[in-house]
């Protein structure tokens, strides 16, 4: 998985469809950062998973470093 992710990463960096590359992961990062937003910590915490709200506050990051295309 990690080496397709690596070749579309690529080529949307060279077609100028992303100007910066990110990991796969931080679809996850801002999955749980947009779900805080809308539905507050625990609704993250159940959407990711986790057993605990510690864990969850690691991914919520308040950074918007995969921004939606619309």
């Amino acid at each position: 998985f990690d080496s397709i992710w690596q070749r579309i990463m690529q080529k949307a960096e060279q077609r100028g469809i992303i100007q910066e590359r990110f990991r796969f992961h931080d679809i996850r990062r801002k999955a749980a950062t947009d779900a805080e937003k809308i539905g507050g910590r625990e609704f993250a915490r159940q959407l990711l998973g986790h057993r605990h709200q510690s864990t969850t506050a690691i991914y919520i990051s308040g950074i918007e470093k995969v921004k939606p295309l619309k």
